[in-house]
């Protein structure tokens, strides 16, 4: 039996590991500093950077299966997807107590 490495061999499950989650980290410092500027909503940034890892990989995959357009548009169309509904959502639920507020 051959026990030289393959140099197709799939890497360890603790570098994924350690991958993914610097990729989350870097997401967040990037959800962190959208935050500060105002361009984002205050909310906590570690469940939203979760889901925006899981997009990310979802979009890629279902790229991967259909190749229609560039993933990097993909991307970028459901990023904003993502982010804009929790904005418009977080502003209803605002303009909603306000009316609530004014008729009690």
């Amino acid at each position: 039996m051959n026990e030289r490495l393959s140099t197709n061999q799939a890497p360890s499950p603790l570098a994924v590991l350690a991958r993914s989650r610097g990729m989350r980290s870097g997401i967040k410092a990037l959800l962190d500093e959208a935050v500060e500027a105002e361009e984002l909503l205050r909310t906590t940034t570690d469940s939203l950077a979760r889901a925006v890892q899981a997009m990310m990989r979802g979009s890629l995959l279902q790229w991967a299966i259909d190749r229609e357009g560039k993933a990097t548009d993909r991307l970028t169309e459901e990023l904003g997807a993502l982010l804009n509904s929790r904005n418009s959502a977080f502003h209803h639920r605002r303009r909603h107590r306000r009316r609530k507020a004014r008729r009690s």
